[in-house]
């Protein structure tokens, strides 16, 4: 439910946003940046906010204004809107043009956008633009500094290296060697630089470049998190941690490295660690948004109690975010409040844009609405998750699991069979097994007696790969579902499975009596009315009845009737 990120893409995002100040402006940026890379936006955007009432001529301003907002959808893109962080940041960045046309960066911002929202052509015509107010024999006039046109550069490599969905390392490369040449002091473009490398699977190369930026800039703690999360790639979890604890000793207030530390304890299955460090996140973030992203971090951690208790805390000072009602039906639902998870739910739609809807809302929903019992519209939310994403197979199951409750047993049938259809480690036993008891509910009423053949080999799928699956529950459907295909009891073809479902109970015969139950009369019957006629066999199968069942009359009038049998 919760944050799936791509781990490498939310650190490498960190300090590319704006790690260092332009010169103009550089002592108010740098503050503003930082909140940026603690993942203070709001306070970041409101600080931009106020830097532009006193400069709202400078380019330069936008653009780390509109990287905040990218910034912060990459951060949790589970989450957050890809069109509304596009939309924020292009309003931004054209402003930038706007009022500052002359500067390249917003330019580079734009085609940053054009990227995201896979409009290739788009982007290379921005970069083009940004770089033609650079120097040259045609723009002889323009003043744009070395170091300018270098971090101009680094920002285009870095929307191939981290956006272009090709990850285009190859036209990132170039761009980075220029930018050195042209700068070699900035520790910015050494990240950016570092990320492609990582991109390239050449970690040594990497983490010379981030030392680099490490030397230039001591006081920055992003590198360190970076290098701490380039040895979580390597799966060496001690040189990360000390990275990472190398980066709250640099800034006790830098927020990322608490959470990395907590997702890594929390991997380690060290939740006492995994949650001081949580929590120390929590504390570290002043903002509504790096609050939330603790709740995420819980839910991801199955603490739905306890992500429940901080939003209750968040909606005290702020209802205004619909992202809350989606938490509130996760937290809900995974705390059987299906009541309340349903109204979470009905409120989150009424309040959602298109472009905020995930898979996730839909599913949820779609599983509020079934709890409840309202399975016909719960399929309608069900479908609606899986036209998002037709490789989310699991929908499928739900989808036939409400078709199954209302009793729509063909429908139900359609759908277990497509799941299991689709080549992917998540057709499981669990789906045979449940498509099995689709056919034997089909095929009561069945006259032509095929579905009782699907049946049985559905189950046969699973007494073959798994005989203790439901402790051995298939055993049984296969004897019922035998039983029904040789109802006059010519082969007595039941016999074997009935046989190997008691086996499989063993001694917890109270748990599964009604079952066996079944299985001792069938038994009993086989060796009383069967080719064998053991007397004394089918007196054995109904003490077993009488035993479980002391008043079941059926057994107790068969003992009697063969009382005077030689028994030993």
């Amino acid at each position: 439910m919760l944050n799936k990120l791509n781990q490498i893409g939310s650190f490498l995002i960190v300090a590319a946003i704006a790690l260092f100040a332009f010169k103009a402006t550089a002592q108010t940026a740098e503050s503003i940046t930082s909140l940026t890379i603690s993942e203070q936006y709001e306070d970041a955007g409101k600080a931009f906010q106020t830097l532009l009432t006193s400069q709202p001529n400078n380019g330069d301003v936008y653009f780390y204004y509109g990287e905040n907002y990218l910034h912060e959808y990459f951060s949790d893109t589970v989450y957050g809107s890809e069109a509304a962080a596009a939309k924020d940041a292009l309003t931004l960045f054209k402003k930038g043009v706007e009022m500052d046309p002359a500067n390249p960066l917003c330019y580079v911002g734009m085609g940053k956008v054009a990227m995201m929202l896979g409009d290739t052509a788009a982007a290379r015509k921005d970069f083009n633009d940004a770089k033609s107010k650079f120097p040259s024999k045609q723009n002889k006039t323009s003043t744009i500094s070395a170091e300018k046109q270098a971090i101009t550069l680094a920002k285009m490599a870095e929307a191939y290296i981290l956006i272009d969905k090709k990850k285009s390392i190859a036209k990132a490369l170039p761009l980075l060697e220029k930018a050195v040449e042209l700068d070699t002091k900035n520790p910015q473009i050494y990240l950016i630089y570092g990320d492609a490398y990582i991109e390239n699977n050449d970690g040594s190369n990497a983490i010379s470049q981030y030392k680099m930026a490490q030397e230039l800039a001591p006081k920055s703690p992003a590198a360190k998190l970076r290098l701490g999360n380039l040895w979580i790639r390597a799966k060496n979890y001690t040189e990360a941690i000390g990275y990472y604890k190398e980066g709250i000793t640099i800034d006790s207030t830098f927020a990322p490295a608490y959470l990395e530390l907590g997702k890594l304890y929390a991997k380690a299955s060290q939740l006492d660690k995994s949650l001081f460090y949580f929590k120390k996140y929590d504390e570290m973030s002043t903002n509504i948004s790096a609050k939330i992203k603790y709740v995420n971090v819980l839910m991801e951690s199955k603490k739905y109690e306890e992500a429940l208790n901080k939003l209750n805390e968040i909606s005290k000072s702020d209802t205004s975010r619909n992202d809350l009602n989606r938490a509130f039906a996760i937290c809900y639902f995974e705390t059987a409040k299906f009541d309340k998870a349903l109204q979470a739910s009905e409120h989150f739609f009424k309040k959602a844009t298109t472009d905020k809807i995930k898979i996730v809302d839909y599913s949820y929903y779609g599983k509020a609405l079934s709890k409840n019992n309202k399975d016909s519209l719960a399929i309608e939310k069900f479908k609606a998750a899986y036209k998002m994403d037709t490789l989310n197979y699991d929908i499928l199951s739900d989808i036939a699991a409400s078709y199954n409750k209302m009793k729509k047993y063909k429908d139900a049938a359609v759908y277990y069979e497509l799941k299991i259809s689709k080549p992917t480690e998540k057709s499981k036993v669990a789906d045979y097994y449940k498509l099995g008891l689709v056919y034997y509910n089909i095929g009561k009423t069945d006259k032509s007696g095929e579905t009782w053949k699907k049946a049985d080999t559905t189950f046969a799928f699973i007494t073959n790969s798994k005989p203790d699956f439901m402790n051995g529950k298939s055993y049984f459907y296969r004897g019922i579902i035998n039983s029904n295909i040789d109802s006059a009891s010519v082969t007595w073809q039941a016999r074997p499975f009935y046989q190997k479902y008691v086996e499989q109970v063993g001694k917890d015969t109270l748990k599964f009596a009604n079952d066996l139950i079944i299985c001792y009369d069938y038994l009993a019957s086989y060796y009383f009315l069967g080719p064998d006629k053991k007397i004394c066999d089918a007196r054995h199968y109904w003490e077993k009845i009488v035993a479980l069942d002391p008043k079941n009359e059926r057994a107790l009038g068969l003992l009697k009737e063969t009382q005077g049998a030689k028994c030993p």
